[in-house]
């Protein structure tokens, strides 16, 4: 017969020694969950923060560049503004070596704010300055403007003042020319008449077969008498020149006499003055002696002064 031997039970502290094990697995577990849960929310609110960084870094960068082309329309403007003032200066001849360095200088600005080496605040108390210089010199402009104005209005008004003297001198010219032609037609020698006086060799006078009419071989010498119309403008002496044409239309005369007539010197046969002061109805002589035959024909007598003809007349020596 055999005996059964029975299995020694496990004692009890063995069994509970395995259940603290487990246990303690457990908490394991559930910490290194919670890290990774932790960490995995850590990555994601991390990831979050960067985002917004990069956001807010994107909008200061677009808020900047606003900003700069803000600035840059300003600066634009204000340059335009200085070049109206440069042209109103030419406009009154002006100095404008300052005007264009403060457009070179704005120009520089640009370049410094583009390239993002000028600060917007710095830029602001620059063009400040700008601002407040344009101010000034503009309102200066503007006075100087005004007063250009004036004087210009001053100057229209003295170009009236000088034009209505020069329309009244232009009168008085006008009047002065005329009253001087006057003058000088009424100062003008007129003859009213020619008379002849034929004498023979004997010295008698000769009758004429008609009007100025007389036979050549009669005549020896003759006498033209010019009689003058009165004249109470000329005072004192005329000369009167006489030139004696034979029928060839040669003048008769001896020596270099000659007289300027339209341009042209012509010889005179004689040549003599009347005063005007001394009569009333003024006449002048004068004699020609013949020395030789004359030649049948036409002889003409002419009478000058003031260098233009005043009478003429014919003498006719028949056969």
């Amino acid at each position: 017969e055999q005996k059964v031997v029975k299995a020694p039970k496990p004692p009890k502290p063995a069994k509970a020694k395995s259940e603290s094990s487990v246990d303690g697995g457990k908490v394991f577990m559930i910490i290194l969950i919670i890290l990774l849960t932790g960490a995995v929310g850590y990555l994601g609110f991390d990831k979050f923060q960067t985002e917004a960084f990069v956001a807010d870094v994107q909008k200061s960068n677009e808020d900047l560049k606003v900003d700069i082309n803000s600035k840059l329309e300003e600066i634009n403007h204000l340059q335009d503004s200085i070049k109206l003032v440069i042209a109103e200066k030419e406009a009154l001849g002006l100095e404008l070596a300052d005007e264009r360095a403060k457009l070179a200088e704005l120009e520089d600005l640009k370049v410094q704010l583009q390239s993002k080496e000028l600060s917007i605040n710095a830029l602001n108390n620059k063009l400040a300055g700008f601002q407040k210089n344009y101010n000034k010199v503009k309102a200066s402009v503007s006075t100087l403007e005004e007063q250009n104005q004036q004087l210009l209005q001053e100057k229209q008004q003295l170009i009236e003042v000088v034009k209505a003297k020069e329309d009244s001198l232009k009168v008085l010219a006008t009047l002065h020319a005329e009253l001087a032609q006057k003058v000088a037609i009424a100062s003008e020698v007129k003859a009213e008449g020619i008379d002849f006086t034929v004498f023979n060799s004997a010295k008698k006078e000769v009758t004429p077969s008609a009007p100025a009419t007389y036979k050549a071989m009669l005549v020896n010498k003759i006498k033209v008498v010019l009689n003058l119309a009165q004249n109470e403008v000329i005072t004192g002496k005329k000369e009167i020149y006489f030139r004696f044409i034979d029928a060839s239309g040669t003048t008769l005369y001896a020596g270099d006499k000659s007289i300027l007539i339209n341009g042209k010197k012509i010889p005179y046969t004689a040549k003599d003055y009347v005063d005007f002061d001394l009569s009333d109805k003024p006449s002048i002589g004068f004699n020609y002696n013949v020395g030789h035959r004359m030649k049948p024909g036409v002889y003409k007598i002419e009478f000058y002064a003031d260098n233009k003809k005043i009478g003429s007349s014919e003498l006719i020596l028949t056969k």
